[in-house]
């Protein structure tokens, strides 16, 4: 099992949104941040009236449920997704569509002509991309002259505290599956750059408190490290060795590193 094997992603991680749920919900609830993710990331969309919008690995939309009404006058967005599940989620999440259309397609290789679009948006998927540099450049393809590329993305420290708790849950732990390598907020801007004229690294100012040891637990066993380290009939346990954690300390501190590669003008 790997994070960037399509047949993986679609079969087990992604065939439904209940693992991406668990890693929302708990940057949701316990983010320390003082904008949310959501509106971090559309300032940096800063998308225009008439302008058209493609999202590659959109999972179940969670971004446009809460923008998609901050969308300015003639906007369209193309949300596409390696999984048809999400795919299939994301129709239904959205219920009052603005000029929204939805595609089950890899990111590596795009179904549009070129110069269509006047961003393409890759929050937090490129890692899962088998070659990520093939992904970029079909966002750059695909992107009108001038157009931009906005990849969110995740640092090498990123909740390491979290890593050295369950180390020390299962001492035979090791984090050597992490999720962001492939594309990462230190590896990332060497990719976008053979593609765009300019990339700019925005990076996104939260970490986390945590007061529910369940929902950390969950959010273990979402991830590939989890499934990977721990079986279910664990996950009483973990929660309880985080709750001791929490009663003794009033939460668990835990950093993010996070940020946003913000690339315009795709080269030719």
């Amino acid at each position: 099992m790997t994070i960037n094997d399509p047949r993986y992603l679609k079969k087990f991680q992604y065939r439904d949104p209940g693992n991406l749920n668990s890693r929302i919900t708990i940057h949701m609830l316990f983010s320390t941040g003082r904008q949310d993710w959501a509106g971090f990331v559309f300032d940096q969309i800063n998308p225009k009236a008439g302008e058209l919008l493609l999202e590659l690995g959109c999972g179940h939309a969670a971004q446009w449920q809460i923008n998609l009404r901050r969308l300015p006058a003639g906007v369209g967005l193309v949300l596409s997704d390696l999984s048809i599940g999400m795919i299939w989620e994301a129709r239904k999440m959205l219920t009052a569509p603005k000029a929204v259309q939805f595609l089950s397609q890899e990111a590596q290789s795009l179904a549009f002509p070129d110069q269509a679009f006047d961003a393409v948006i890759a929050n937090h998927m490129l890692y899962h991309v088998p070659v990520p540099a093939r992904a970029i450049e079909e966002a750059a393809r695909v992107l009108k002259p001038g157009g931009r590329f906005l990849a969110a993305t995740n640092g090498a420290r990123h909740m390491a505290e979290l890593d050295i708790l369950l180390r020390e849950f299962e001492p035979r732990f090791e984090a050597e599956t992490a999720m962001s390598r492939p594309f990462s907020l230190e590896n990332g801007r060497g990719q976008i750059e053979p593609f765009f004229e300019r990339v700019e690294l925005i990076p996104y100012a939260s970490d986390l408190w945590v007061t529910d040891a369940e929902l950390l637990a969950d959010y273990v066993f979402s991830t590939p490290t989890g499934q990977i380290w721990f079986c279910k009939d664990q996950i009483c346990d973990m929660a309880a060795f985080f709750q001791r954690k929490i009663d003794r300390d009033g939460g668990i501190f835990i950093h993010k590193s996070t940020g946003i590669f913000r690339a315009e003008g795709p080269k030719r």
